[in-house]
Order: structure tokens, then sequence, then C-alpha cells
């Protein structure tokens, strides 16, 4: 039944979300064109601190700065990105939201800065731990702020709707509360998404990673598919992009392309259909 949720509301992205699936081939392209540059280029990335922003006891579900921990390796700005939810959840069998004890706690800011843009029309999908996702929303974060200090961008995403208590524009402190835990945009479960990345446009940034300071998280491990993964810190990590990785974000923008043609062809398809339905009623209402 996952599986089945799973692929339906794929399917539904891919032939009722035109402006989803335009935002995924946009980003794909940016991230291929981001690790081309930087292929077999080492940077050397300063780790940005900052505060826990959830409650004591809430844990890593994806994230670190290796390969077997990161959230998405091959994603520049997203390499070094955290998914942080409620111990207890991963365990859940969830019937609705309420069933889940991230949904709907409150986010703080963990840095200070001006609100750089805010998202917070995106519905959260009501199958929480099935596998499925919200197929009609329009961009990956859902509902998300992003918090912008110098050349350095903050996004937290997946958050509740109508939950951002924040504007464009705004200065927020460290600690503030921005919004509620949620489960909008391309999420599976209540998380929150949370990474830092170099430069404002969240199509071309590169990733930095994170040191969590007090009040850091405990450092309570969650297993996922055989890996135990847990906070992990450092001073500064040598960002290595391979043409491995450039290789496996290409695969993922030919992806997205298969799918644009995908949408094309059924559309096409079924308008050439509706207009042959029309002549020929157009022919029998004549025929009378």
């Amino acid at each position: 039944m996952e599986r089945f949720r799973n692929l339906l509301a794929t399917t539904m992205q891919i032939f009722c979300n035109p402006i989803g699936l335009a935002n995924m081939v946009i980003a794909a392209t940016g991230n291929v064109l981001v690790l081309c540059r930087l292929v077999t280029r080492p940077k050397v990335l300063p780790v940005v601190s900052m505060i826990w922003p959830v409650p004591q006891g809430w844990v890593v579900l994806r994230g670190g700065v290796s390969r077997k921990t990161s959230h998405s390796w091959e994603v520049v700005g997203q390499r070094y990105a955290f998914d942080i939810m409620h111990p207890t959840d991963r365990d859940t069998e969830f019937r609705d939201l309420s069933d889940s004890k991230s949904f709907g706690t409150p986010i703080r800011a963990p840095m200070t800065g001006v609100v750089h843009w805010v998202r917070g029309a995106s519905r959260d999908c009501r199958l929480p731990g099935t596998g499925a996702y919200s197929w009609w929303a329009t961009t990956v974060y859902g509902n998300a702020v992003a918090i912008r200090n110098g050349d350095r961008l903050c996004i937290l995403a997946h958050l509740e709707h109508g939950s951002v208590t924040c504007q464009k524009g705004q200065m927020v402190n460290q600690g503030d509360v921005i919004g509620n835990c949620g489960n909008s945009g391309r999420s599976f479960m209540p998380h929150l998404h949370v990474h830092v990345q170099m430069g404002l446009n969240p199509l071309f940034g590169l990733g930095v990673p994170i040191e969590w300071v007090e009040p850091g998280p405990e450092l309570k491990k969650l297993s996922v598919a055989g890996d135990d993964i847990a906070h992990e810190s450092a001073r500064t990590v040598v960002g290595v992009y391979m043409w491995q990785d450039a290789c496996k974000a290409a695969m993922g923008l030919l992806s997205a392309l298969a799918q644009v043609v995908l949408f094309t062809a059924f559309w096409l398809w079924l308008s050439y259909i509706c207009m042959q339905q029309m002549v020929g009623l157009k022919a029998h209402i004549a025929g009378w």
C-alpha cells in the first residue's frame, strides 16, 4: 500500500502539477551546472554554528558531513542538510497528523538574520508515514522560511500551513519562533528540514556544514536502513566534488526532463482525443 500511494503521488505530480514539474527541472539544471563548475576543485568550507531549532530530545533522521550520512550528497546546496524529527514518530503508525508528536511543534530561528523569503501557502499532506507526499506541492520545500546572514542563507522547510510568523525583510533573532513543524512540500512525514548555503540563490548555492551548539541536541541515534546516523560536528570540512557526483546529478536532470516529455505527451494525446470527440459530436448534431 505504501509503495502504491507513493507511485500514485509521483504519477499525479507528473501529469497534474506543471509548476512543480518546472521547478524540479530548474532545480536539477542548477545543481548540474554548479557541480560541473566545482568538480575536481576541493573547497574548504567553514562550519556554521547554530542553536538547535527544536526541543531537546529530537533526533537527526538524515544529515552529516560524510557521503554515508549526507542528506543529499549529489545535491550541492543540500549536501549538509539535516532532517530532524521527534524520536517516536519513526515507529508510529499514523492515521492522521494528530498522531505525530513532531507536527505543530514550534520551530525557533537557529541563527540571527533577515528573513530573505517566506513560503506559506502549501497544504500539509494528510497521509503522514505512508510514503505518499503532496502531489500538488509546487516546491520541494513546501512552507519554508529563509534567513539571510551575510552571504549565508539558512532554509527551514516543510513547515505547517498557516503557522509561519515572520515576513520577508523582518529581522529575527536567534531563538525566535518562526513557525511550526509541518508536513508540507515533498515531505513523507512531519519533520524539519534545515540547511545552510553560501549564496542567496537556492538553485546555485553551495551547501555549508552545520555545527549545533548549546543548547544542542542530545547525541541520540536513529537507525535508518541499517545505518546509525547521529549528530556530527567539525570546524572545517573539505568539500570534494567528483565527476561521479555530477553524473548522478545529470541522471536526475534527465529523469526530470523525461517527466516533462511524459507530461507534454499525455496532455497532447488528451487534447487530440477531446478534439476528435468534439468533431464527432458536431457532425452528429449536424446530422439531426
